[in-house]
This record gives structure tokens, sequence and C-alpha cells, in this order.
């Protein structure tokens, strides 16, 4: 059971860290758009009855689900500390703005697998530059005691925000079928959150959250 005052006593130090909450929100938005993006996927290769779901198809979406945290994993956090972490948050999000409207013509003109998950393993390594940056900013937004915990909320909170997204896809799918045309709706509706990130990214001043 959860204990009521420790859960108040947490929120209220959510609520006395601004900068925390926007890069919160940054990365609930950001997870949502993952979820979003992750089931409409799947719903578009393995669940459409204009693609046949053959065994490559199947094992290429989880290459493009799992692929990016593999390769680019042991790079990140070296790159990220180098790198500006509000410009890899702006720029990441700009290329998965234009890699899914990319996708979406792909599967509204119903282009081959393989191209669709090419396109998608892009979009996946972008998001995890974006997942690796907000990770690595929070110690430059809370004090250092603070870290731990702050970590955690984070954590728990963008897990939450992946679960909703990947159930609003049924919205769009269930409207618009699930069909090519259907999958391509899902794929652009998820620039509207990965949108909201960016812009609340472009609200941090350079260098505001690191590295020092």
């Amino acid at each position: 059971m959860v204990d009521a005052g420790a859960a108040g006593a947490l929120w209220r130090a959510v609520r006395a860290l601004p900068m925390f909450r926007r890069l919160l929100a940054i990365r609930m938005v950001s997870q949502f758009a993952d979820g979003l993006f992750q089931a409409g996927l799947a719903g578009a290769l393995l669940f459409n009855p204009e693609r046949a779901a053959s065994p490559w198809a199947i094992a290429g979406a989880f290459a493009v689900l799992y692929l990016p945290y593999s390769l680019l994993g042991p790079f990140a956090g070296a790159l990220l500390d180098r790198w500006d972490r509000r410009l890899v948050l702006v720029a990441a999000n700009t290329g998965r703005l234009v890699m899914l409207v990319g996708v979406g013509v792909l599967l509204a003109t119903r282009s081959s697998d393989l191209v669709v998950l090419c396109g998608a393993l892009l979009i996946n390594g972008l998001g995890r530059f974006v997942a690796s940056g907000l990770s690595a900013a929070i110690p430059h937004v809370v004090a250092r005691e603070q870290v731990v915990s702050m970590n955690s909320v984070a954590t728990a909170a963008g897990a939450v925000a992946t679960f909703l997204g990947a159930i609003a896809m049924l919205i769009p799918r269930h409207l618009f079928g699930a069909d090519d045309t259907g999958a391509s709706t899902v794929i652009f509706s998820t620039t509207v959150p990965i949108g909201i990130a960016l812009l609340l990214a472009l609200r941090f001043a350079p260098r505001a959250l690191g590295p020092d």
C-alpha cells in the first residue's frame, strides 16, 4: 500500500521544482508518443488486413523496438556528455517529426514493410537520444540529494505515459480502420505529442540542461 503522506510529500517536492516539471512534461509527452507510435507500427505491420504478417515482418518489428537500445545505448551517454542536451532534444524531436510524416506517407502509399521498418528504426533511434538526454538532464534541474527520487518519478511517469499512448492507438484505429489508411492516420497523429515535446524543449535556455 502506498503511504499517502510520502506520496503527498513527493508531489509537493515535484511542484517546488519548476524546471524539473518542464522536463517531466517533455518525458511524458515524448513517451506517450513512443507508445502510440510503437503500437501503431505493430498494428500497421502485424494486424493489418492489407498486409500478410510474414515471419520476417515480425522479426523486423522486434528489431525496430530493441536495436536502438542495443546499438545506441553504449554511445548515447558519451555523446550527451559533449553535446548541448537542449539542442539534442530539439534536433531529435525535429528529426522524429520529419520521419514520422515520412513513415505515414509510406504507409498511406502501401510501401513495402522493409522501407517502413527502416524509417521506424530511425525514429526509435532518435527517441533513444531523447530518453537519454532527459535522464542526463535531471541533475541540472534538481538538487543533488533529490536526483534519485526525481529520477524514479520520471521513470514511473514515463512508463505510464507509454502505456497510455499504446492504449490511445485504439481510438484512431477504431475510427479510421485497420488498413494502411488507418495505420497511416495513427502514425500522423503521433506528430502531435512530438510537436508538443519540441515546443517544450525550446523553452529551455541553451546549455541549461548541461553538460557543464
